[in-house]
């Protein structure tokens, strides 16, 4: 029946195209957004231009991570233990998701437009937020020291780093998965030394960021299939790695801090699981590597570099092309695009009229074509039917876009 329903539904827009010709909007310059961790304050970078803005926003104490959600920007306060909210066109601050004390939250992720999810690293659970309201719903225990969280197949991934603050050792890294329809714990994977990050990957893969001890146990990766919920494959990739940004060709850059010198930022082929810049040969920054963004529009990464205050641009041959002065301590990325993915007429909304575009743009080749950001709506660097059905399930079903 689904599969008929959708055969008439994707006939009646090829039909549609005939009778209407859609405007596709290109958008402007996706924004890079930059936390100063010890400036407390967020900094803008125009992207096609290079033109920052420092300090124009002020967040609260300890601010560990920037997020673009939608129309907003969310600070993740760790000393303040709260969630500021901005307006990302205006800049105005809305309000506070406030969280109980000394929560010392971490991470934080989007299940879709409305919900939210926040690792809180000092007491072992997870905060289940609405970002509309502003309040907390719901909190409940996830695994010992939880920091990076992602979104996949519509559950929530939670990396626990088993730290233990009596005695400053690490124990079983996992990942645990979160059933959203009954926020709990359903699964825990267990993983390499001190998970800090989970990312998800094009291929429809997660993979684990583990920096290890930054001792006698070395950084790696593992990839995990979100469908199995298994470990497929692990890299041992050395030093310490503690996030990553992963291109469209499947390359993983790690920020591996290197605080004395160079920063370093190793290069990892995922495709075929070998470190091409590592401890022995890596790619060097400002000191200092914390972060990464990858932007999917220009195929440029960005890399946060906490001790000398920028951020770096990198092309696809590993190469610096440009450097950024920051506030002070930049130490978290997150790149706004200006229009929401799968809004292909520029209208700030998602409707049947999107569709009907972005089926011109995989069946014809639409032109004046609009950026990844905007068609690609699975994030695997490809244009296809499965982007159709992504939008179709957002715009009839209220599924989230980008599909994950």
């Amino acid at each position: 029946m689904l599969k008929t329903n959708f055969g008439k539904l994707l006939n009646g827009l090829l039909v549609g195209l005939i009778l209407f010709s859609p405007g596709f909007i290109q958008g402007q310059s996706a924004r890079l957004w930059v936390v100063n961790g010890l400036a407390e304050t967020a900094s803008r970078v125009i992207l096609d231009s290079g033109t920052v803005s420092n300090h124009l926003l002020t967040l609260g104490i300890i601010p560990n991570q920037v997020v673009v959600s939608g129309n907003y920007l969310l600070a993740v306060n760790s000393g303040s233990s709260n969630i500021q909210v901005f307006n990302r066109n205006t800049l105005a601050e809305v309000g506070t998701v406030e969280l109980e004390p000394s929560r010392n939250p971490w991470n934080l992720v989007m299940a879709d437009s409305a919900t939210g999810y926040v690792t809180n690293f000092a007491t072992n659970t997870v905060s289940k937020f609405d970002l509309i309201s502003r309040t907390v719903s719901d909190e409940f225990p996830v695994g010992q020291s939880p920091e990076g969280v992602a979104r996949a197949r519509g559950k929530i991934w939670v990396c626990n780093t088993g730290f233990n603050p009596n005695d400053f050792s690490y124990g079983q890294g996992e990942v645990a998965v979160i059933d959203l329809a009954f926020d709990s714990v359903t699964a825990r994977i267990n993983v390499g030394t001190n998970p800090q990050a989970v990312k998800n990957t094009p291929d429809g893969k997660l993979l684990v960021v583990c920096t290890g001890n930054f001792g006698s146990i070395a950084g790696s990766l593992y990839l995990i299939d979100p469908a199995s919920q298994t470990v497929t494959d692990s890299i041992l990739t050395g030093g310490q790695p503690s996030s990553a940004a992963i291109t469209y060709g499947n390359m993983a850059y790690l920020p591996a801090g290197g605080f004395v010198g160079n920063g370093v930022v190793y290069k990892v082929n995922l495709n075929a699981k070998t470190v091409e810049r590592g401890p022995g040969n890596p790619i060097l920054v400002g000191t200092g590597a914390t972060d990464a963004a990858y932007d999917i529009d220009s195929d440029y990464v960005y890399v946060a570099c906490f001790s000398d205050g920028t951020v770096r641009k990198l092309n696809a041959s590993d190469g610096e092309v440009a450097s950024f002065q920051m506030g002070d301590g930049p130490a978290s990325l997150d790149i706004a695009y200006p229009f929401l993915t799968g809004d292909l007429n520029g209208d700030s909304r998602h409707s049947a009229a999107d569709v009907v575009s972005l089926v011109d743009c995989v069946f014809s080749d639409c032109q004046p074509r609009p950026r990844n950001s905007q068609i690609d709506l699975n994030r695997n660097g490809g244009l296809s039917a499965s982007d159709i059905v992504c939008l179709l399930y957002h715009v009839f079903s209220g599924g989230p876009a980008p599909c994950r």
